[in-house]
């Protein structure tokens, strides 16, 4: 089985990547006691960069699908989430999917683009008037011709730099949480789209064990043990052994320290005397409230990263002596060592950008943190509702919910000054749960849009369909709906929703598809999208149809 080619991003600019790792932080604990350790964060930075690289900058390299020299962590714990013989992730799924490539490429300049005081007007999807054209062409040929001669000069003063900054563009920006199962890399499609639109966007790697896997080179593997949420709910070993600290020394890559494995909900045994379904509810909620910290964090590390400041937990180098692994068993030395026979020197080239101090010149002064978007998708859309019924350092302009998950969700009140756009998959929902989202859009922002793509799953707006399109069919993790005008009709609402309201001054002009402009109005409208009220109605009529199937069912019996 071959994985079939990611599709290029579909907006005007290049598209970059870039991974960052901090530090392990104090935060407080579940029981309300300081100074509990945390582990650092992991995420995964889309940006808009240029067509051709600067001179004596390394030529693109293409980033793999599956993070670059741990391709088998993430193989074996796709088999262990899919409840597969762990043997078909090195047979199988790595095999399969460690040759896949993203259109995005490592590490490269953000995006050389003049800034500008007023606002342009949004243009149509795939056009810029031609005089607006021509003009940003000349301007940023000759600012990068400036810009390229300044790059050999090592005197430059910090006036001189900070006068740069404020002549170039300052891109929005949107976090994006994944949702169970999910990774830096599960929506790469989906965050490159808004990339290539000129959204940095930064898609981060819970370590609520909510991702298929994660890993820490900057954490201690007992910081992770401490906040495991059952000691019988995982197949991976947390800490490392000793002989493998070494096993990257072939690569460029730092030691892992610590693994974060995926809650296997299926193997938590409840106290006794204790219902399991609230059991699991509790277990929940505490991965709620560790997401909203560490969304919390990361937004607070995105400032800093515009003042061009050091966060606190973000430290050089990547690795330290005092985070060095502790012994574990037999059973985990098996494992690592087939983890690290799978990294090689061809899958981890080493970029310069891999400096934080070059990732701190590079994003300063670059950001719109006045246009800061907060999206997600599933239990990450779930997370995105929770962090907006708390307080953050950030004021979000804009909130997108993609298939939300309600069970975790307290009933509070949102945030009502962010407009909310709120995207189904057409057989995701339960009446419980469309019940509780409804309640939110009843007191939503005016700005706010309901919608539905018609013919969808709930995995659709992953890379999985892209890549596996008749097995997710198959078993029914996709919809029948072609899978790449599905991820055009999450560009058009996306993208032209954005237009709508984000601020008016801004340097990046998002474009306006004639199928998605007025949304309420059924004739500008694409067959295959619903919004407002008729989108609730497709939502319940599929509901009320699994419910006399499954009562049909139960009759049958």
């Amino acid at each position: 089985m071959l994985a079939r080619g990611l599709p290029n991003y579909p907006g005007p600019f290049r598209v970059a990547v870039q991974d960052v790792e901090t530090d392990p932080v104090a935060v407080e604990g579940e029981s309300g006691s300081p100074g509990e350790l945390a582990p650092g964060l992991l995420f995964r930075i889309y940006y808009p960069t240029d067509d051709l690289p600067e001179p004596g900058h390394p030529e693109p390299v293409q980033a793999s699908w599956l993070p670059e020299g741990r391709q088998n962590i993430y193989a074996k714990a796709m088999a262990t989430f899919l409840k597969l013989p762990s043997v078909l992730g090195s047979l199988v799924i790595y095999p399969t999917l460690c040759s896949v490539k993203m259109p995005g490429i490592l590490d490269q300049p953000l995006l050389h683009k003049l800034a500008r005081e007023t606002k342009a007007p949004d243009t149509q999807f795939g056009s810029k008037p031609e005089s607006q054209a021509e003009s940003e062409a000349t301007a940023n040929t000759t600012l990068n011709a400036t810009l390229n001669s300044n790059a050999t000069a090592k005197t430059e003063t910090e006036a001189t730099s900070q006068s740069v900054s404020a002549a170039l563009a300052r891109f929005p920006v949107c976090i994006f949480a994944h949702g169970l199962g999910g990774t830096r890399t599960m929506y790469s499609h989906y965050c490159g789209i808004l990339a290539s639109h000129g959204i940095v966007t930064f898609a981060i790697e819970f370590g609520d064990q909510s991702a298929l896997v994660s890993y820490r080179t900057k954490t201690p593997a007992s910081v992770v043990e401490a906040r495991l949420l059952t000691p019988d709910s995982f197949s991976t070993p947390v800490a490392p052994p000793p002989s493998s600290s070494s096993s990257s020394s072939s690569s460029s890559l730092p030691p892992i320290t610590a693994l974060i494995p995926y809650f296997e909900y299926w193997k938590a045994k409840p106290p006794a005397g204790v219902d399991g379904d609230q059991f699991l509810l509790g277990k929940r909620k505490v991965q709620m409230s560790r997401k909203h910290e560490e969304i919390e964090r990361l937004v607070q590390w995105i400032q800093d990263l515009h003042q061009g400041t050091k966060s606190a937990g973000t430290s050089e180098p990547a690795s330290a002596p005092s985070l060095a692994p502790s012994a574990t068993s037999s059973s985990s030395s098996s494992w690592m060592h087939w983890l690290s026979n799978g990294s090689s020197k061809k899958e981890s080239p080493k970029r310069p950008g891999d400096s934080l101090d070059e990732i701190r010149k590079r994003f300063r002064q670059r950001l719109d943190l006045d246009n800061f978007i907060l999206a997600g998708h599933s239990f990450g859309a779930a997370t995105v509702i929770k962090h907006l019924q708390g307080k953050s350092s950030q004021k979000f302009r804009c909130a997108i919910i993609h298939d939300p998950w309600m069970l975790a969700v307290d009933n509070l009140p949102v945030d009502s000054t962010v407009p909310l756009l709120s995207i189904q998959s057409e057989t995701f929902h339960w009446r419980s749960n469309i019940t509780a989202l409804q309640a939110i859009f009843e007191k939503a922002n005016a700005s706010s849009l309901f919608a539905v793509i018609l013919q969808t799953a709930h995995q659709n707006l992953s890379d999985l369909p892209l890549m596996f399109p008749s097995l997710l069919r198959k078993v029914k993790m996709a919809g029948s709906a072609d899978e790449l005008q599905v991820m055009k009709d999450y560009e058009g609402l996306t993208i032209t929703w954005l237009s709508q309201v984000l601020g008016a001054v801004r340097d990046v002009d998002l474009p306006v598809s004639t199928n998605y402009n007025g949304l309420e109005d059924p004739s500008h409208v694409q067959s295959g999208v619903l919004v407002g009220q008729k989108a609730i109605d497709c939502i319940y009529k599929y509901i009320e149809e699994q419910e006399q199937e499954q009562k049909s069912s139960n009759k049958s019996n």
